[in-house]
């Protein structure tokens, strides 16, 4: 087989064998329980498409023609690789992203840590990105790690989250969605948000008028309309003195246009 792996977005590979039938035999291939759609087969070479998956040393069955080949457990999906991290720094229980390749499927076994802490998930971004809430521990340049159905990552010594942090960041945003006019109270939770300085935007721009603000909320009374054609989803950019507050890119929020 070449490769022997994929990203677990699936991909292309190639299987050299014997017997596999002509271009017009019934030809089939699985790996573990899903199929391999065949794009081109020979008496000695099939050319499928593996789907999104995960796990290593995986059974592959071609069938011709109704008749099943031994299962071969010579295929695997790449394991997690970790890029980065936002915010990399910060206090307890608040949601960062991690950036990477190969997080799998929405389905999968993912386990993400801080040291040697779990970061619980809060949301499976797709195989390159995902959320999770930061664990009650202290510690600097702490190593992140993700682990897919056993395959852990590689530390990443240039991605790490470090505990103590007093600028501003965002963990919450609620609701998600609103009338395309806006108008209605939206609530930003976070820490160190009594800035006069911080600023909230509904799309780059379309600044909104802060009601209220506390250590650890922002109250938006009214939401701006929507700035964009037709309305849909616009990113929530929270910042203060002109700039984005830890964690502020990972939050959006949806106007949803009036049903007919």
């Amino acid at each position: 087989m070449d490769p022997n792996y994929v990203a677990t977005s699936g991909g292309r590979v190639t299987i050299f064998g014997e017997s596999f039938g002509t271009a017009n035999s019934d030809a089939t291939v699985k790996i573990a329980d899903k199929d391999c759609p065949v794009i081109s087969n020979t008496k000695s070479m099939i050319v499928c498409m593996a789907q999104a998956g995960t796990g290593m040393q995986l059974p592959v069955v071609v069938i011709i023609d109704g008749q099943s080949s031994a299962a071969v457990n010579i295929f695997n999906y790449a394991g997690p690789i970790v890029n980065d991290v936002e915010p990399a720094n910060g206090a307890k229980e608040i949601a960062i992203t991690v950036f990477g390749q190969n997080f799998g499927e929405e389905t999968s076994d993912v386990v993400v840590t801080i040291g040697n802490k779990p970061c619980v998930i809060s949301a499976w971004l797709g195989p390159q990105r995902l959320m999770c809430l930061t664990p009650d521990t202290t510690g600097k340049n702490l190593p992140i790690q993700v682990s897919v159905h056993g395959q852990k990552s590689e530390i990443n010594p240039d991605v790490t989250f470090s505990y103590g942090d007093n600028r501003p960041q965002v963990v919450s945003i609620t609701p998600t969605s609103g009338p395309v006019e806006g108008g209605n109270s939206v609530t930003i939770v976070g820490a160190n948000l009594d800035s006069p300085m911080i600023t909230v935007e509904f799309g780059e721009g379309n600044r909104a008028t802060v009601t209220k603000r506390t250590e650890n909320t922002i109250i938006i009374e009214k939401v701006p309309r929507c700035p964009i054609t037709p309305p849909g989803l616009v990113v929530v950019v929270v910042k203060d003195d002109g700039e984005a507050v830890l964690g502020s890119s990972s939050f959006t929020y949806s106007y949803i246009a009036p049903s007919a």
